[in-house]
C-alpha cells in the first residue's frame, strides 16, 4: 500500500487503519481498540468494506450497489455463528436498490447526519425482522433454565428475533422510498436518527410481533403517502399472535406528516398496546394549503384497558377540520403535555366507546377551533387542565365523566357542553367539581 493510499485510510478510520487483502471467510472479529467490526466508507467514486482489522473485503463503484456492500458488512457481525458486532457506515450519500434486511444481533451505526441513506421506490431503507436464520429471544434468555419455562412462553419468545440497534444515521428519501420496518423483534433500539421525504410511506412501520423495544431521538420529516395510506410512523394491528406492546417512542418528532402523523392500530383483529410517547412533538403542515385532510395522531384502535400513555409533548396544527389527536377506539392517557396553536377543528376528539383520560395540560387557542375536548359518548377524565378564552368541552351523552381541578377561560355555561342538569345533581355518572370558570361576558 503506497503512502497516499495509506494516509486516506487513516483519514477515514482514525486508528483502526486498513490492509488489504482478506475475504470475509478470514475476516476477524474487532479489537478492543476499534469498537466495531466492519465498516463501510466512500473512498473517491468508490465505497470500500473493510474488516476491523484493516482488511478491505470489496470495494465498489458509489451507488452501483450500495445495499449489499452495506448488507455484506452487516453479515460479518454474525460470522463463525456469534450474534453480535457493529457495523459502521462512515459519512457520505448511500443510495439503495434494496432493503437492508438485520435478522440477527448486531449494531449499524452513522456519523450522524453525515450518514445518508437513500430508501430505494416503494421500499424500505432497513428491514428488522426475524427470519428463518434469526436466533430467538429463547437462545438469550433462558440458559440453563429453558426446560423448566411453560412451553407457551418458549414459544412466544421464539417468535422475535433480539438485540438489534440502529443508530446516529439519516434516511432522506428525496421524494420516495420509507424509512425503517420492523416485524417479530424484541429488545431493540433506534436511536439518532432523522428520518426525511420518504413520499411513499412511514417513517417508521411497526408491523406485528414487535415488544420492549425503544426508539429514541428520531426526527420524522415531511413523511407518509396519501396514495399509500401510510402514516408517518404505524403501529400496526395483527390477525394472531401477541400484539404490538411495551413499545417506548422518547423525544420523537413527527413534523410536516404527508398523510396521518401518527397512526395507531389497523383493521385486523388484535390492537397494540402498553404504548408510550414521551418528550414528543407533532406539528401539521404550514401554510394550511398542504394540509392533508387527516387527523395528526389517529388511534385508529388500541387495546380498551391498556392502551397509549402520551405525557410531556406538543400537538399542533391540523387540518381545518381535523382532530390534533383523535381516539376511535381504545384507551389514552395524556398527561403534563401542550395542545394548541395553528389550525384545528377539535384538539381532542374521542368517538363513543373509547376512554380518555386527559390530566395536567396546557389548552391554547386554535384557528377556527371549535373543542378542546369533543368526548361525545366516550368515558372520560378531564382534570386538573388550563384552558385559554377559546377552551370548552363537549360531553354529549358521556358514559361517565370526572371533570374536576380546571381552569376554563369560559363561563361555567360555555366551558361544559352537553351535560344535562339532572346528572349533575345525581351525580351518578357524570361529577363536575371544583373547577374555576371565567365570568360571564352578559
Amino acid at each position: 500500500m503506497n503512502a497516499y493510499r495509506l494516509a486516506i485510510v487513516c483519514l477515514v478510520l482514525s486508528i483502526c487503519g486498513l490492509r488489504e487483502g482478506a475475504s470475509v471467510a478470514n475476516a476477524t472479529p474487532a479489537t478492543p481498540s476499534c469498537g466495531f467490526t466492519a465498516v463501510v466508507a466512500h473512498r473517491g467514486d468508490k465505497v470500500v468494506l473493510s474488516t476491523a482489522d484493516g482488511r478491505i473485503v470489496t470495494e465498489r463503484t458509489a451507488g452501483e450497489n450500495d445495499a449489499r456492500l452495506i448488507q455484506q458488512g452487516a453479515e460479518i457481525c454474525r460470522q463463525g455463528g456469534r450474534p453480535g458486532g457493529e457495523l459502521r457506515i462512515m459519512a457520505g450519500q448511500y443510495d439503495l436498490k434494496e432493503s437492508i434486511v438485520l435478522d440477527f444481533p448486531c449494531t449499524v451505526s452513522g456519523e450522524g447526519r453525515g450518514t445518508i441513506l437513500v430508501p430505494p421506490p416503494n421500499d424500505y431503507a432497513i428491514r428488522i425482522m426475524k427470519t428463518e436464520r434469526s436466533p430467538s429471544i429463547n437462545d438469550w434468555v433462558w440458559g440453563p433454565e429453558r426446560a423448566s419455562i411453560p412451553r407457551w412462553l418458549t414459544d412466544l419468545c421464539g417468535e422475535r428475533l433480539y438485540g438489534v440497534y440502529v443508530r446516529s444515521l439519516a434516511i432522506v428519501g428525496n421524494g420516495r422510498g420509507k424509512g425503517i420496518y420492523l416485524t417479530g423483534v424484541t429488545e431493540c433500539i433506534c436511536d439518532d436518527l432523522a428520518i426525511h421525504s420518504t413520499y411513499d410511506g412511514a417513517a417508521i412501520y411497526i408491523d406485528r410481533t414487535v415488544m420492549e423495544s425503544e426508539f429514541r431521538s428520531i426526527v420524522c420529516y415531511v413523511n407518509g403517502s396519501i396514495k399509500n395510506r401510510e402514516a408517518t410512523i404505524v403501529v400496526a394491528s395483527q390477525d394472531d399472535g401477541d400484539g404490538n406492546n411495551n413499545i417506548q417512542f422518547t423525544r420523537v418528532h413527527v413534523l410536516l406528516p404527508n398523510y396521518i402523523g401518527v397512526q395507531i392500530g389497523t383493521d385486523k383483529k388484535f390492537p397494540p398496546r402498553l404504548l408510550y410517547f414521551t418528550q414528543s412533538f407533532f406539528h401539521g403542515w404550514l401554510p394550511a394549503e398542504r394540509m392533508p385532510p387527516c387527523d395528526l395522531f389517529l388511534v385508529h384502535a388500541a387495546d380498551p384497558e391498556r392502551g397509549i400513555v402520551i405525557s410531556e409533548s406538543r400537538f399542533t396544527n391540523v387540518g381545518k377540520a381535523n382532530a390534533m389527536l383523535h381516539v376511535e377506539k381504545g384507551a389514552v392517557d395524556l398527561t403534563n403535555s401542550i395542545l394548541g396553536g395553528g389550525y384545528g377543528k377539535t384538539i381532542i376528539l374521542a368517538d363513543p366507546d373509547t376512554k380518555v383520560s386527559v390530566r395536567g395540560n396546557m389548552f391554547h387557542e386554535v384557528q377556527d377551533g371549535e373543542w378542546s375536548l369533543d368526548a361525545s359518548g366516550a368515558d372520560v377524565i378531564f382534570a386538573q387542565n388550563i384552558l385559554g378564552p377559546q377552551g370548552r368541552i363537549q360531553l354529549q351523552n358521556a358514559r361517565s365523566a370526572v371533570v374536576t381541578g380546571n381552569r376554563f377561560g369560559r363561563s361555567e355555561k360555555e366551558a361544559i357542553v352537553g351535560v344535562p342538569k339532572w346528572l349533575f345533581r345525581a351525580k351518578r355518572r357524570i361529577q363536575v367539581s371544583g373547577n374555576v370558570f371565567a365570568p360571564a361576558t352578559h
